[in-house]
């Protein structure tokens, strides 16, 4: 590896650095406000570190990950939730039973998964990306020890997500075999030199990628996990797994999308429009009927990702990639913003209003 590639993984290479110091620092000492503290100036030299790798690295590794702008904005996305989400947990895991230091050493790892999540360009990566970002989510959702309701969660979780990557590598293993590369970026140029006994292999892969990536995401008729993992995990938990696990996905379809030219195939596109729309409208008409608020929330981050995947529509059918990340961007910015306060406010307050 070359001093600038190295220089393009700064970031990274802080979030895992910073990582080992704080499993070390939980081997020898426990201490809340500690561990609190420590992950918050993690977080900062982090999100300090993006600009500075962005300007001085390559731009990334060749054929694995790709550190340009795009990558940028979602990190510093995924980041500033993660701090967010430190600063409610701290409110929420005091005066509860059990040792909350381990909490925020899976929050900061599922946030270093999300961010190769972003960035990559090989199915290798992406599939490590997924894998470290989840499976630290399985034991956040499941972290309170009082009560059944969140290793409930985080059972259902477990299983269906797990049957989900199962359909995503099933769907990366029929577009290397029609294609011969698992590499992104490479996919759309293999194409032309497809067999016709080959290009139904790859129809089907992209579908059974883009089938687990709509499980994810929680899309109609794939969102029957949401509502019950949502109700059932911690209320920070609940808001980093809203936005952050969702954002990061999301940020790896669209570059798939785009550069894979998966949705050129006129059944894909169709199926994607038909699940999007599904999804706004039966997010939505289910979030009247909910009485617990939190609930209500799962089915209109349902919704939202029904409006999120008509800018991965447009952008094949309308605008370029340029045009419709930045809507994306734009959307996701707010909504962010607004699901983490809306998760923030702490199951405390929600039970004082009775809507809980």
């Amino acid at each position: 590896m070359t001093y600038p590639e190295l220089l393009s993984i700064l970031p990274y290479v802080v979030m895992i650095s910073g990582i080992m110091v704080i499993v070390l620092m939980i081997s020898f000492l426990r201490n809340h406000l500690t561990t609190v503290t420590v992950s918050i100036f993690l977080l900062l030299a982090s999100l300090i570190s993006i600009p500075y790798s962005l300007e001085h690295g390559s731009g990334g590794i060749s054929g694995f990950m790709n550190l340009d702008g795009y990558t940028a904005f979602f990190n510093c996305l995924f980041i500033f939730s993660a701090l967010v989400t430190v600063l409610f947990s701290k409110r929420y895991l005091s005066g509860r039973l059990g040792n909350p230091d381990e909490f925020y050493l899976l929050l900061l790892i599922s946030t270093l998964g999300a961010m190769v999540l972003a960035a990559a360009e090989h199915f290798a990566v992406f599939l490590l990306g997924l894998e470290i970002m989840s499976i630290s989510l399985y034991v956040l959702v499941a972290y309170p020890e009082e009560g059944n309701p969140p290793l409930e969660a985080a059972l259902k979780y477990l299983v269906l997500s797990g049957v989900a990557s199962t359909t995503m590598l099933f769907g990366m293993a029929l577009v290397y075999n029609a294609t011969g590369t698992l590499n992104v970026s490479g996919l759309a140029a293999g194409v032309p030199g497809i067999a016709d006994g080959d290009q139904r292999f790859l129809v089907v892969g992209h579908g059974l990628l883009i089938i687990g990536l709509a499980f994810k995401l929680s899309l109609v008729p794939l969102h029957m996990w949401t509502p019950d993992v949502v109700q059932g995990a911690p209320a920070p938990v609940s808001g980093y797994l809203a936005t952050v696990s969702k954002a990061a996905v999301f940020a790896f379809l669209m570059r798939y999308i785009f550069e894979s030219d998966a949705v050129t195939y006129p059944a894909i596109l169709q199926v994607l429009a038909f699940v999007a729309v599904l999804s706004m409208v039966v997010g939505n008409l289910l979030a009247l009927r909910q009485r617990n608020l939190k609930r209500l929330l799962a089915y209109s981050s349902i919704a939202h990702a029904g409006y999120l995947i008509i800018t991965v529509i447009v952008l094949v059918t309308v605008v370029g990639f340029r045009e419709s990340a930045e809507a994306a961007m734009f959307y996701l910015v707010g909504y962010t913003l607004m699901t983490l306060v809306a998760f923030g406010c702490g199951e405390k307050d929600w039970i004082a209003l009775g809507v809980i």
